[in-house]
């Protein structure tokens, strides 16, 4: 999706939702946002987007178009929401997410304001990421209608990386059961860069079993070439794959609410988003949970490829959720005097 697209829809889904100040705020801070990647940046598929543009957004606000400092966290509200919305439709990931303008900028006389979703997030270290014994309890207890399908959802988010959008626009012929993987296009992206990603034997026995026992029993599937079709639907909506996890979390007794956004909606911390983050950071700390030196572990160019990321300014912010956990083992096997 292009980013004047983006803008667009955005614009509409928040018409009607929000006050006419509110509103217009979002036109002027989300269109300047949008203007800068576009004539700034040559972005032009909106999930092209990287945390560096946004960093760089507000430089240029402050040098070149002499901003008051104390306007740029109200700029960054708005990015903010226009974000969280892209990353709610499975459009792309939010950049904004875990950004301390404050940490940036404060030097410059930028004032600590924050968004309760930024307030949440930075609460949980930056990343808001389901635990490997999470998704565990989450498989345990998936809601039992179309139980089968619920655990073949689960798996594949948490093994794979993949945003909700892009498995339920996986087909049947984008799986190389052999293989065991998925070829998939990285969603919403216009130049459509294909990357494989893969899953576990476990998941293939689940994945035989869907499609050659249970996908035919559902309503839309004799003439759908998705791998989720629905009783409904050739394809599975995004909002389902986003129910199936939500519902999975509450169901085992682990899910919370990390605060409530503007029109007073539950935004609940396991997500099919904390399960991307979750394969992310299970990757960049695979070395350090096996015992290996800090070579084995994967590199931040092959996990930005598996993400579906264009640029490694996205995928770094995991890098601090593995250095954090080189402090918390530092601290607790250090000598005590």
């Amino acid at each position: 999706m292009n980013v004047e697209q983006a803008l667009r829809d955005w614009l509409s889904d928040a018409s009607g939702k929000t006050n006419s100040h509110t509103y217009g705020n979002y036109q002027s801070h989300g269109g300047k946002f949008a203007g800068y990647l576009v004539n700034k940046c040559d972005v032009e598929a909106i999930s092209d987007a990287t945390r560096g543009d946004l960093d760089n957004f507000f430089g240029h606000l402050l040098d070149k178009e002499n901003f008051s400092p104390e306007t740029l966290p109200i700029y960054l509200q708005g990015i903010r929401t226009w974000f969280d919305h892209l990353s709610d439709e499975g459009i792309c990931d939010d950049i904004t997410e875990g950004y301390d303008i404050y940490e940036e900028y404060g030097s410059r006389g930028v004032t600590q304001q924050t968004t309760r979703k930024a307030r949440a997030t930075k609460a949980k270290g930056g990343v808001v990421w389901a635990h490997p014994n999470e998704v565990t309890q989450m498989l345990e207890h998936v809601p039992e209608t179309y139980e089968w399908r619920n655990k073949l959802v689960v798996r594949l988010l948490a093994e794979t990386g993949l945003r909700r959008g892009e498995l339920a626009d996986v087909s049947l012929s984008d799986v190389d059961h052999d293989g065991r993987s998925i070829t998939v296009l990285t969603l919403k992206r216009e130049d459509s860069i294909a990357r494989t990603v893969y899953y576990s034997a476990r998941t293939q026995e689940l994945m035989d079993y869907w499609v050659n026992r249970r996908r035919q029993d559902m309503g839309g599937a004799d003439n759908s070439e998705y791998l989720f079709p629905t009783h409904q639907s050739g394809r599975m909506a995004d909002r389902t794959v986003a129910d199936i996890v939500v519902q999975s979390a509450k169901n085992a007794g682990i899910q919370s609410v990390m605060f409530r956004d503007a029109m007073d909606r539950p935004r609940h911390r396991l997500t099919p988003h904390s399960l991307r983050h979750g394969f992310a950071v299970s990757c960049v700390l695979s070395g350090v949970r096996d015992g290996f030196d800090f070579g084995s572990q994967i590199d931040l160019r092959t996990l930005s490829t598996l993400m579906g990321h264009k640029s490694t300014d996205t995928t770094v912010r995991y890098l601090k959720v593995r250095d954090e956990f080189f402090r918390e083992q530092a601290e607790s096997c250090a000598p005590r005097f």
